[in-house]
């Protein structure tokens, strides 16, 4: 008796389908772990099945495992969501301002703070690798919602769409 050979073939179109298969699996993990890492899904929520489970449960074996069960329903929270979105030490009193050019040549930065004297406009000087920008920016806010207010005034007044960015 001959042992059978098996033969893999490979085309486009299995190909393309394993692929988009692994793209789908990579994805749906990426999902759930936003969904989870961002706290969509209560870490107290129980089952159903767990919950009917627990309705079974006697007085005694309740009782005799009540430090038991404490120490097991409690999840593991997810500090380095905390950690993450928590402000970096030096940060806590934020500024924010609204940038709304970056020339290359001072003198054109200089010459647009002077058009926009108004609204408290300035410009910083930022070396970038071998180029130097000059940021022009308007504002000291300590809310972003002040920054985001005056920057729709910008946007109404002058015709300049901004972006708030952090005072440093």
């Amino acid at each position: 008796m001959e042992k059978k050979k098996y033969k893999i073939e490979l085309t486009r179109l299995s190909i393309t389908l394993w692929s988009l298969v692994f793209v789908v699996l990579i994805v749906w993990s990426f999902i759930l772990g936003l969904l989870i890492g961002g706290g969509f899904f209560s870490e107290e929520e129980e089952s159903s099945s767990h919950i009917e489970a627990k309705q079974h449960v006697s007085m005694n074996d309740l009782s005799m495992n009540k430090n038991k069960d404490e120490k097991n329903n409690k999840s593991p929270k997810f500090s380095f969501h905390q950690t993450l979105t928590s402000p970096k030490p030096g940060f806590e009193n934020r500024c924010y301002a609204v940038q709304v050019a970056a020339f290359l040549r001072e003198k054109d930065a200089i010459n647009l703070t002077k058009k926009l004297k108004k609204y408290g406009a300035y410009y910083v000087k930022k070396i970038k690798g071998n180029k130097t920008y000059y940021r022009v920016r308007c504002g000291h806010f300590s809310d972003k919602k002040e920054a985001e207010a005056f920057k729709k005034e910008l946007l109404k007044d002058v015709h300049l769409k901004g972006m708030i960015v952090r005072c440093r």
